[in-house]
């Protein structure tokens, strides 16, 4: 007989005694679960709160860089037709630096978002989870039933 296979033996022989000196109240461990449940659901909740004034302040970041973007354009667009090349090539400079701001924020907010999503439907999972459970108790017990 291999070692595994007395480990096994001993863990469910182990495990008959314990559930007769001990005996384990199903709704005792379901009412755990549901706690413990209860504690991640406010931790992701919690998360969720600061994920989304980390988008707020992306979204506000972004508008604002755009609103920059536009203005070096109507400044190029002025600089040309006053003819002054020397001011519009280094607004075109600036431009090009605002446009790649632009860029990495539109790229930051979609990581945020989908990560915002995404914590988002662990917490719906967990609100399934704790629906299910609160289903399970409230059914009715039958004695003498296997």
């Amino acid at each position: 007989m291999c070692l595994r296979c007395v480990r096994r033996a001993l863990r469910s022989q182990f495990r008959e005694i314990a559930a007769v000196l001990w005996p384990e109240d199903k709704a005792e461990r379901a009412r755990a679960k549901a706690e413990h449940l209860h504690a991640a659901l406010r931790r992701r909740l919690d998360r969720l709160v600061g994920e989304r004034a980390v988008i707020d302040a992306w979204q506000d970041r972004l508008k604002r860089e755009r609103k920059l973007a536009d203005r070096l354009a109507s400044r190029i667009d002025r600089a040309l037709l006053a003819g002054d090349r020397a001011s519009a090539s280094q607004h075109a400079c600036d431009l090009g630096r605002a446009e790649e701001a632009v860029a990495r924020c539109e790229a930051q907010l979609r990581h945020r978002q989908q990560s915002y999503q995404e914590r988002l439907a662990e917490v719906a999972q967990i609100k399934r989870r704790l629906a299910q459970l609160r289903e399970r108790a409230a059914e009715p017990v039958l004695l003498g039933s296997c």
